[in-house]
């Protein structure tokens, strides 16, 4: 998979989380109306990745020849990426809040991994701190999820 490719599946990806996010709000509207605003903040938080990355993917663009095969191999992180988006297909539906914050939680974990290895594998500093940035934000997303999941246990 190609860089640019990368990117543009990642910001699917990120856009798709923020969906699932706002869905996770308003089943939480019901059933645990105190988590509401935390999970639409969660959801903003997602656009912006998207948008970061979009930003990253011109950065990408404009200048090619940085990122060519030999300064980034993204085919492992690719396939984590497709195995994520794929597993999307999978979200659960009408089971309540709990099931879908935990799928969400997997889903953070696996692009936690998943951007700290595109922070390896690309040399360019720039979208090095990009995706580094990316992963910190996930794991804020696991420790808040992960607490939600326990107060709601």
């Amino acid at each position: 998979m190609e860089v640019l490719s990368f990117i543009d599946m990642g910001i699917k990806v990120e856009n798709a989380i923020s969906g699932l996010y706002e869905s996770a709000a308003v089943a939480a509207s019901v059933s645990a109306p105190d988590l509401v605003s935390e999970l639409k903040a969660l959801a903003r938080e997602e656009i912006g990745h998207a948008n970061a990355l979009k930003m990253a993917r011109n950065y990408a663009s404009a200048m090619p020849d940085l990122f060519s095969v030999r300064s980034i191999d993204v085919r492992g992180i690719g396939i984590g990426l497709e195995e994520g988006a794929s597993a999307m297909l999978s979200i659960p539906s009408g089971k309540g809040l709990k099931p879908l914050l935990e799928f969400l939680l997997d889903m953070e974990k696996r692009f936690e991994r998943l951007h700290l290895g595109a922070s390896v594998a690309i040399t360019d500093d720039s979208l090095k701190s990009l995706f580094l940035s990316l992963s910190k934000g996930d794991s804020g997303h696991i420790a808040i999820l992960t607490k939600i999941l326990v107060d709601l246990a």
